[in-house]
């Protein structure tokens, strides 16, 4: 079942609404109809969740059929495919600046004054580098409670800035301006001042538009007002007004269709930059999931968000044929199709088309993404565009039951008009252990077979690969009556998946073991289809206590690993070769025989080796590559560094043996140098052990050690430290070892040793600690 995790490579620019879409590496979509051996394969992605996915899919020849019920990510797959021309994009926008902002009735602009000057002097302010008025690129906000003291004298509160905020509600405090002088070229966040809100138009005029752009979303009798409303908090009032003032006036120009698609391109970027979701500074939020509002955000300049838009849509695009698609039709190689429905409205016209795959990223509840998308839908295009989007604005919380009921669904709807036999590709960007469990949980029930797995838990990605059932098949009618079965198949994979790593494992991976297998082995029960919480809820409980409570695992504390708790097999004498060692030396192997090598081809060829649930995280073959390679001429390839070619290596290894065991008779102990060394004194007695190796896979010195552990040395060179001091952060075990007494001396230690005119047998322990692994500088500022 355990399939090579296919990594792909970062893309060089990142797609636009990039915050709200699965994190895509490129190469992967090609990399699965390869394995599919149908480059022009039919693919089918019913839940149409990456347009990256699609692009990459359609020119690598595959005919495409992507089904989404969402309009602006059909929309932005639309204006990637097909961008328009930049020089119409510029046009646009400046057709749009030189509109009048007659809008504003509480401030009448002058007579001359345009929609670029009208927008850009709501971000008005004093440079207090030198005393002149400057355009804010934007300004930083911080959400302070009830609780917290009321601003300093000098800084504008929050009131006419902001919307008022609803009761109860933390309440957002201007504290930084972001600045970039054009008069004395000041660029830096500085503490805001009374003033800053000079450039504002009236109470009247903000809250005219602000109840606008709420009755396009939903009007007065709308159940879903108070939800339209909480989407609009995502916004400050001053980027609303100035989005609804385009909006507005939009409405009264008349575009062509490819103006009209440059307009969409223009505020489709502005919508995604201008909310708050993201946070800021210490409060960043990578992928934002909820409306909250982050303890810290930053307020966008609206006009300046406009002109980086031109820039970002004006790079060089492959262009892709993409069409709407209508039952019936064939799919054409090449041409991406798209179907304005959901994977169940898609599936009946599946019979006809017998696609040859699917391949499709699984969607993940995002309440963040789908209200924002309902908002923008409706704003953009009206409300018989949207309306698919409605229900998203209906309802506040999407747990994960609700989602695994949902998935199943739409999978038992695929499966009930789909052969048998058809490949079906799952990936999950931002995997986690509930998302992981409900998509493995709704195939299952629908019927389909899991035939591979795998996950990397840095980043955080897995890639599943079923089959469909067949229609006969469909839904699931058999297996097990109880859970039992199930909680002793996972106790099992999670301990086989233990030993195999040979090192503490963290949740993530127990969790999808036991998933997985139970799964693969048809081990859960039907889900009962009257059951409102059901199978689901029960099946995830139950697995987690069946390896929770498992006698043979153990568990490390809270603050032992950088990965948090980990659990382990105690007297599992595997793990005396970790993972991490493993890794290590496949990449050293790696550099040796087959470099120059791009990082992206070697994480490649060390995912192969290590497939399913053993793929490494990149943050460790990052280390291992920084540790042995440099890079090449071109700078883009990798080459083994050449101290560590393995002549080289043995040669320098058998020197600074051979100078060490001197130095230890220079000290009156008498050697012992077989495979390790021993420094024995005038008694007889072994003193010291030191064991030497010129990599950082040190778990089989560690955990198995000859010899007491205080007076123990792993010696080894000192370009293999970093590495090491890796492993120990990651790996428990290694650090309880390195606790017991265990150290570790550098190579070039051992040469300031041999020139230390104050070395005696009595500080002897002192002066050779005096380079601890930590030190990384070739320095030692004590000797």
């Amino acid at each position: 079942m355990d399939m090579p995790f296919f990594p792909g490579r970062k893309p060089d620019t990142s797609e636009p609404l990039a915050v709200f879409l699965p994190p895509y590496s490129e190469g992967i979509g090609a990399e699965f109809l390869r394995r599919l051996g149908k480059p022009k394969a039919r693919i089918v992605d019913p839940f149409g969740q990456s347009p990256a996915l699609a692009l990459e899919l359609a020119r690598s020849g595959a005919a495409v059929l992507l089904a989404s019920p969402n309009p602006v990510l059909r929309a932005i797959l639309a204006l990637q495919a097909d961008p328009p021309p930049p020089q119409r994009i510029r046009n646009t926008l400046a057709r749009l600046a030189r509109s009048p902002s007659s809008l504003s009735p509480g401030r009448p602009p002058a007579a001359a004054e345009d929609m670029e000057a009208h927008i850009r002097g709501l971000y008005l302010g004093t440079c207090a580098f030198c005393g002149k008025d400057s355009e804010a690129d934007g300004f930083v906000w911080e959400v302070e409670t009830e609780s917290k003291p009321h601003a300093p004298a000098g800084q504008p509160p929050a009131r006419g800035l902001f919307k008022e905020s609803k009761k109860g509600r933390p309440k957002p405090r201007l504290v930084r301006r972001i600045c970039s002088c054009p008069h004395c070229n000041h660029c830096i966040e500085e503490p805001a001042v009374s003033g800053e809100d000079k450039g504002m138009p009236s109470e009247a005029s903000r809250q005219m538009l602000y109840h606008y752009a709420l009755e396009r979303i939903a009007p007065l009798d709308d159940p879903s007002r108070a939800n339209a409303a909480d989407a609009l908090d995502a916004y400050p009032s001053r980027s609303i007004y100035a989005i609804v003032l385009l909006l507005r006036r939009l409405e009264t120009m008349d575009c062509d269709p490819e103006e009209k698609r440059c307009v969409d391109l223009l505020l489709l970027s502005v919508l995604d930059q201008a909310h708050i979701l993201r946070g800021h500074g210490r409060h960043v939020r990578t992928r934002p999931r909820s409306l909250l509002s982050p303890a810290e955000f930053r307020e966008v300049n609206i006009w300046q968000a406009l002109e980086r838009a031109v820039e970002e849509w004006s790079l060089p695009a492959r262009k892709v044929p993409l069409r709407k698609w209508r039952p019936g039709e064939p799919l054409e190689p090449g041409v991406i199709h798209t179907f304005a429905g959901t994977a169940r409205e898609l599936a009946p016209h599946l019979a006809d088309l017998r696609p040859d795959g699917i391949i499709s990223f699984l969607p993940r509840p995002n309440q963040a993404a789908w209200t924002l998308a309902a908002v923008w839908a409706e704003w953009l295009w009206g409300r018989a565009v949207s309306a698919p989007m409605a229900g998203t604005l209906q309802r506040r919380w999407f747990d994960w039951n609700w989602h695994a009921r949902a998935l199943t669904a739409s999978a038992q709807a695929l499966a009930a008009h789909l052969p048998a036999g058809i490949p079906v590709v799952g990936l999950l960007g931002e995997w986690d252990p509930p998302f992981l469990a409900a998509s493995l949980w709704s195939f299952y029930q629908a019927g389909f077979t899991l035939n591979g797995r795998a996950v990397r838990t840095d980043p955080c990605t897995a890639q599943l690969l079923w089959s469909t059932p067949g229609l006969e098949h469909t839904p699931l009618s058999y297996g097990p009556h109880g859970l039992e079965g199930a909680g002793d198949v996972a106790r099992l994979a999670v301990r086989q998946m233990i030993s195999s790593r040979a090192e503490p494992v963290s949740w993530d991976l127990l969790h999808a073991a036991a998933w997985s297998e139970a799964v693969h082995r048809h081990m859960i029960p039907p889900d009962p289809r009257d059951a409102e919480s059901g199978g689901f809820l029960q099946t995830q409980e139950h697995l987690e206590d069946a390896v929770r409570a498992d006698p043979e695992i153990e568990s490390t504390g809270k603050t032992e690993s950088e990965y948090g708790v980990t659990w382990w097999l105690p007297g599992d004498e595997s793990i005396t070769s970790p993972l991490s060692d493993q890794v290590e030396t496949e990449v050293a192997r790696t550099l040796l025989e087959e470099g120059p090598i791009a990082a992206e081809e070697l994480d490649r060829r060390i995912c192969s080796f290590f497939p399913g649930l053993l793929t490494p995280d990149l943050r460790l073959i990052q280390a291992c590559l920084e540790s042995y390679g440099s890079p090449g001429g071109d700078g883009r390839k990798w080459i083994l560094r050449v101290e560590d070619h393995p002549a080289s290596r043995a040669e320098e290894l058998q020197v600074v043996r051979d100078a060490f065991g001197g130095l230890g008779r220079r000290m009156g102990f008498s050697i012992e140098d077989d495979r390790e060394m021993y420094w024995i004194d005038p008694a007889g007695r072994r003193k010291y052990c030191f064991v030497f190796t010129s990599s950082a896979a040190v778990g089989r010195f560690l955990l198995q050690p000859v010899f007491d552990a205080d007076r123990s040395w792993i010696v080894l060179p000192g370009g293999r430290a970093v590495l090491v001091g890796f492993k120990l952060r990651g790996n428990v075990l290694l650090r309880r070892a390195v606790a017991k007494g265990w150290r570790f001396l550098k190579f070039r230690h051992i040469r300031r040793l041999l020139e230390d005119p104050y070395l005696r047998p009595e500080n002897l322990d002192e002066r050779i600690g005096l380079d601890p692994l930590e030190v990384t500088e070739d320095k030692v500022p004590y000797l």
